[in-house]
């Protein structure tokens, strides 16, 4: 059918040739990022290995922000089961939460101060 096209307007071929072009290199693209691409066969939970400070934006216009990020705890933490202790005791999830609302408290006494 595309030759009887071709044939009877031949202006027509470098279109014919183009989205042939085209369509091969999608599909081999697709293909190709199937099989190898490492989100397909990583982790099911890639967003819970993000730490606190990592930057995970293409741009971002205030990146001293993340880098105050760093140093405050992992509020996901105090949720999170040890997997060395037999026992997770409610004591150290108290002690993780209080650590994480003093740090909460210092910065913003700390943009208190700063304005």
């Amino acid at each position: 059918m595309v030759f009887k096209l071709v044939a009877k307007t031949p202006t027509l071929a470098p279109l014919m040739v183009y989205v042939a072009v085209g369509t091969t290199g999608a599909v081999a693209f697709a293909t190709r990022y199937l099989y190898t691409h490492i989100g397909v066969t990583g982790s099911p939970d890639p967003w819970n290995q993000v730490t606190q400070g990592h930057n995970s934006k293409l741009f971002s216009w205030n990146q001293a922000w993340w880098q105050e990020r760093q140093h405050i705890p992992d509020p996901r933490s105090m949720f999170q089961e040890d997997i060395g202790s037999t026992s997770t005791s409610s004591a150290i999830k108290v002690a993780k939460a209080k650590a994480i609302r003093a740090a909460k408290a210092a910065k913003t006494a700390n943009t208190v101060a700063k304005a």
